[in-house]
């Protein structure tokens, strides 16, 4: 009971060092190498979709609209949603005119 106690109290809790918090880092290799190839990857350990659609996407599309063209172009790399990106998946990289009709279904689906 007193262990309880003073665990709660906070005098037995391990003191941890602050931490800088998460940051989305670019890697301007990996973007060029997948605006020339149409393609990403493998995917690394920790990547996230989010991360991957800024770093690929160019200044004429949004995060939002390369991670659902993305989402759609690689099923193969996902589990059973957008969340569970796989390690080790290479990425085919949409190009504009492909995003652009994503957009363009998702609007006309969300619409209905």
């Amino acid at each position: 009971m007193r262990q309880t106690e003073s665990w709660q109290a906070g005098r037995d809790r391990p003191r941890l060092a602050a931490q800088p918090p998460a940051s989305i880092e670019v890697d301007p290799v990996d973007a060029l190498a997948a605006l020339e190839t149409g393609e990403y990857g493998p995917v690394r350990f920790g990547e996230t979709l989010s991360g991957i659609a800024v770093q690929v996407s160019g200044d004429d599309v949004s995060m939002n609209e390369m991670m659902a063209a993305l989402f759609e172009a690689n099923p193969h790399a996902f589990g059973d949603n957008i969340d569970l990106l796989h390690e080790g998946a290479v990425l085919r990289v949409p190009g504009f005119d492909e995003i652009s009709q994503t957009a363009t279904l998702a609007a006309n689906n969300y619409s209905r």
